[in-house]
């Protein structure tokens, strides 16, 4: 039988000789002749022609009728996809199926699917059909496996390109695979392990196996995907490499390792912040009582406005640290990003030079979570600052809020935007460490973002970063969305009486919080009486709990710490109460004591008294 070239060199004769009439004639010689199956189909997938048919059929049983009614369920969705594709993409394609005879044969084919065009249209599909034998049965189904591995095959040359790669690739890095060919393999690797994976592959041809090497491959999106290696050598100057897509178990192992260094970065800051709170407390209180005494004209009164400046600067520090350690009582309540986001912008502009612009893009409707607005403020006021950072030359920043869905489930969304300096994707990958900066020396304690990360967290949220260098950055913070939101205005605030009458027992284990708490509360008109300890006040409490009219608590205290020593008083008799503490406004959270008020260190002389104030006055 002469070859399909002989067959075609034939025809073009004939037609030069004979004419189209004869030319027609030798195509349906070659079309009866050649042993594949030549088919022509319309755009529905409906047979126009075919020139033999599988055992058991005729010409005239098929033309007419479906493609697909002639092949398995199982394959179904194989030829219209196949079809799709080659419809999309006006290229060629293939897909392999079977047939079952009337004698209960599988025969398996092979079909090669070309697009018929006509003035500029597509009209239907040209098919070649192989039957294919046993052995190319077992290279269909080789090729099959190729295609439906969900691990990266790769068949490459020592010439540093990939020869054939599987679809994997295309899922896994999004590039095409004529784009994955066509360019040196290395090309895709990230700088960092150009030169690990080069010498790989110099071991490799070395006659050296690659097993369980690592490195990271460009996504068509900028980002990278971990890749885990298996590659052997192969004949004629060829390599077989098997790679898995390692990204989600080492993204997941980056945040474990993230979350277990916050945990105990978290333990560190929150045992400083509690010892600096007792310290800031002893400091702000001073100067508030210092200031009264000092009229305007007395020079050392903008020293201790100064002093007390810093003191405050600190606390908001040490609020940042507990904050981050997950030690802050979250009080949550319906809040509207939108107002809240207006609210803060007059905020923002005494900490935002000029030569930033700032922008609040919200919709008229609410964008509402359950939120602890102090937090969310910090959150806002954090990222803030680091756009404001990230644009030393002036900019533009924007403030987004909307109601979005994320994962199909509603989320009030937050969107803070710069036109800044931008990140290197190495700088994003660690935004969220505790301690690490993108600000040069001096500036910044490397805290912000990994506060921003803990607040978003401990809120059931999601915080998501893009940023290109010289472009800017823009981070996404979202937030389950509180759907049965319900507002209603904050009652004005009111001016304790300030006048003390009555006795408290202060228990404070550091002398010199304790000092300044006797000094301000004894000012303001209290009688006091004092503790070392828990243990201490209960002795205190037990001699003359008839004249007690309330206990101020530390709640931790060597001995015996405020809440257990509350719990021992009221065993005497009910006693109003007032609990400190410069390290956990949670720590009685499901306890029995949750509704005791709870103020934190470090405070302000005014704060504590109003305080004070309110207490005694309740009913």
């Amino acid at each position: 039988m002469p070859t399909r070239v002989e067959l075609d060199f034939m025809v073009r004769s004939r037609v030069t000789e004979g004419g189209f009439e004869e030319a027609l004639r030798l195509l349906r010689v070659t079309s009866e002749v050649v042993g594949d199956h030549l088919i022509l189909i319309d755009r529905d997938l409906r047979i126009l022609y075919i020139n033999h048919t599988a055992p058991g059929l005729t010409p005239e049983d098929v033309v007419g009728q479906p493609i697909t009614s002639f092949v398995p369920p199982e394959y179904d969705s194989v030829l219209r996809a196949c079809f799709e594709n080659v419809a999309r993409t006006r290229t060629r394609d293939f897909y392999e199926t079977a047939y079952v005879d009337n004698e209960g044969n599988n025969l398996l084919f092979d079909t090669r699917v070309s697009p018929w065009i006509e003035n500029g249209e597509l009209e239907g599909f040209a098919l070649v059909s192989s039957q294919v034998t046993q052995r190319e049965a077992l290279q269909v189904d080789m090729h099959r496996l190729f295609h439906l591995s969900q691990d990266l095959l790769a068949i490459g040359g020592m010439d540093g390109f990939f020869r054939y790669v599987n679809p994997a690739f295309e899922r896994a890095l999004g590039w095409s695979i004529d784009q994955i060919t066509s360019s040196p393999w290395l090309d895709f690797v990230h700088p960092e392990d150009k030169a690990a994976s080069r010498a790989a592959f110099d071991g490799l041809a070395d006659g050296e196996p690659v097993f369980d090497f690592r490195n990271r491959y460009r996504h068509r999106d900028g980002g990278y995907r971990d890749l885990v290696w298996r590659i052997s050598l192969g004949t004629n100057d060829t390599f077989y490499g098997v790679a898995r897509d390692d990204s989600e178990r080492t993204s997941l192992e980056r945040q474990l390792e993230r979350s277990q260094k916050m945990q105990v970065v978290g333990q560190l800051a929150g045992g400083i912040a509690h010892d600096f709170n007792n310290l800031l407390t002893a400091v702000l209180v001073n100067g508030n009582l210092a200031i009264r005494q000092l009229d305007d004209a007395h020079p050392a009164k903008h020293m201790v406005r100064e002093m007390i400046a810093a003191a405050e600067l600190s606390a908001a520090l040490t609020k940042q640290l507990l904050t981050f350690s997950g030690r802050r009582k979250l009080d949550t309540q319906t809040l509207d990003l939108s107002e809240l986001a207006k609210r803060m912008v007059g905020m923002l502009r005494r900490t935002i030079p000029e030569n930033v612009s700032i922008e609040v893009v919200h919709g008229d409707e609410p964008v509402c979570t359950r939120a602890d607005p102090g937090q969310i403020e910090q959150v806002l006021l954090n990222l803030c600052v680091n756009a404001r950072d990230a644009m030393p030359k002036g900019g533009h920043l924007t403030i987004e809020t909307a109601s979005v869905t994320l994962r199909d489930e509603a989320h009030a969304m937050l969107v803070v935007r710069d036109d800044g300096v931008g990140m290197t994707p190495q700088q994003r990958e660690r935004i969220f460490e505790p301690f690490f900066t993108t600000k040069r020396g001096g500036h910044g304690t490397g805290l912000g973002m990994a506060v921003v990360y803990g607040i978003v967290e401990r809120h059931g949220g999601v915080i998501q970063v893009e940023s290109i260098m010289g472009e800017g950055t823009t981070v996404r913070v979202y937030l389950p969305a509180d759907r049965e939101a319900e507002f209603s205005c904050p009652p004005e605030p009111t001016t304790a009486d300030s006048a003390g009458r009555g006795v408290i027992l202060v228990a404070e284990d550091e002398p010199m919080v304790r000092r300044v708490l006797e000094m301000v509360l004894g000012q303001a008109g209290y009688t006091v009486l004092v503790a070392e300890d828990g243990a201490e006040a209960c002795e205190v409490f037990e001699a003359r709990s008839a004249e007690i009219d309330l206990v101020l608590l530390d709640v931790i205290m060597p001995r015996l710490g405020g809440p257990d020593a509350l719990r021992r008083m009221r065993t005497r008799r009910p006693v109003k109460a007032l609990l400190a503490s410069g390290y956990s406004s949670a720590a009685l959270d499901g306890s029995d004591l949750a509704d005791v008020p709870l103020i934190d260190k470090p405070f302000r002389a005014d704060a504590l008294l109003a305080m004070v104030r309110e207490i005694l006055d309740a009913t």
